[in-house]
């Protein structure tokens, strides 16, 4: 089937102007009838809709809406450097220290808990991780302004939800885990393994980082694996010294020693 006569590819019925590809997730009753209203030229769905519309049914729905989003709109995942973060403690603070970094040389994408941040520009989200559909389209934005480095939080409910479905990442990072979220997961060991889903997405020369002062860090394997820790990894602290402003830290990575100053007090930061 030729998509290239199709304009825009969505999940949500509200988005649907004439033309567009509707992709039914829930098969909502409503958000069907919204979008057939709407006029969607195709309705894509994992059942057959009983209705007077072009209908293809397809058995990976969130599968196949990455697919065309991708192909629809020449978006090569390639082009980018994507950092994930994970793990229960951390997520925000991390991304974040990291998205500021790079952005004191290079254009970038922070997503996550503080929402959809991009130069000057903040869009709030409801969700640490985001639905498929918006990071689809952040990425998209992010072509179109040429950004290459997209950094994002990873959240248990995430993985589990499949909303970084069809991307590749570069890095991944592994904060910690704890007795949380045991609302979503039975028990930790259900927890970690979750977690332990976020390395499929992992490049095979993507690199890992984990907490090697963390039981379930130390667990994480993966074929390009580096680790951290105060006193334990390959990037450690010699020494730390607490300060009014600052924390001034003489870093051990791998075989060089450095000085590094950061504007946080505190052993936690």
């Amino acid at each position: 089937m030729n998509y290239a006569n199709y304009n825009n590819i969505t999940t949500t019925s509200k988005k649907v102007k004439e033309g567009s590809i509707f992709i039914s997730i829930d098969l909502n009753v409503e958000h069907i009838s919204e979008a057939i209203n709407n006029k969607a030229a195709l309705i894509i769905s994992e059942k057959k809709i009983n209705d007077n519309i072009n209908n293809i049914v397809v058995k990976n729905i969130k599968y196949y809406y990455t697919y065309l989003f991708k192909k629809i709109h020449q978006l090569n995942l390639d082009n980018f450097k994507i950092i994930a973060i994970t793990g229960t403690d951390g997520k925000t603070t991390t991304a974040k220290m990291i998205y500021d970094t790079i952005t004191s040389r290079y254009p970038a994408v922070y997503i996550g808990t503080l929402g959809i941040i991009s130069k000057n520009k903040t869009i709030k989200t409801i969700n640490t991780t985001p639905d498929i559909e918006i990071i689809y389209e952040t990425l998209l934005m992010a072509k179109k302004e040429k950004i290459k480095y997209i950094i994002l939080e990873a959240s248990s409910e995430g993985i589990l939800a499949k909303r970084l479905l069809g991307i590749k990442l570069d890095i991944v990072i592994f904060t910690n885990l704890s007795h949380e979220h045991l609302n979503t997961h039975k028990n930790m060991n259900e927890y970690f393994n979750c977690k332990k889903k976020i390395l499929k997405s992992l490049k095979k020369d993507g690199v890992l980082i984990t907490n090697a002062e963390d039981f379930y860090g130390r667990k994480l394997k993966f074929q390009n694996t580096i680790n951290y820790g105060l006193h334990k990894g390959n990037i450690s602290t010699i020494d730390i010294n607490l300060e009014k402003n600052k924390t001034s830290l003489v870093i051990k990575c791998f075989n060089k020693i450095d000085l590094i100053n950061i504007p946080f007090v505190g052993i936690y930061n």
